[in-house]
């Protein structure tokens, strides 16, 4: 079932009536929220869901619709949609690794195999070769983007 033709006036409803019943722990979102202008995070689908069943009596499913359609249509409505995903920055010389996570050192180097890269720029060196006082070394290679 496609989404309905939802309102602002719609989604704040839903808004209202999940403050009042929270939202269920299999209904949260993992990557997404709709923020409100009191900080309040609201999971994009589910408001979707709430606001089509209070609307016009659908009962959409997360199923029945994508993530990217939830947000692209609370987008267009005003609303504020925002990434759950944490992001660092983090500076890799020859001599040190600096990073905005205190997680990462130089000692736990491959917590950042966990980590997608969102900007990497590459001038003349494809891939990182970083050495250890032990004169152990770790190569990482990563695709790059000029």
């Amino acid at each position: 079932m496609a989404i309905p033709e939802l309102s602002k006036q719609n989604i704040l409803e839903a808004l209202k009536w999940i403050d009042g019943n929270g939202v269920p722990d299999h209904k949260q979102s993992k990557e997404y929220d709709l923020i409100t202008e009191d900080g309040k995070k609201y999971p994009p689908k589910y408001v979707i869901e709430v606001a089509a069943k209070i609307a016009v009596g659908a009962d959409l499913s997360g199923n029945d619709f994508t993530s990217g359609e939830a947000r692209a249509l609370l987008t267009n409505l005003g609303c504020v949609i925002e990434s759950k995903q944490e992001k660092y920055e983090l500076t890799i010389t020859a001599d040190s690794i600096t990073s905005t996570d205190d997680r990462f050192t130089m000692d736990n180097i491959s917590l950042g195999d966990r980590y997608k890269p969102l900007i990497f720029r590459c001038l003349r060196i494809c891939s990182v070769l970083m050495q250890r006082r032990a004169f152990i070394s770790i190569r990482k290679r990563r695709k790059t983007r000029i």
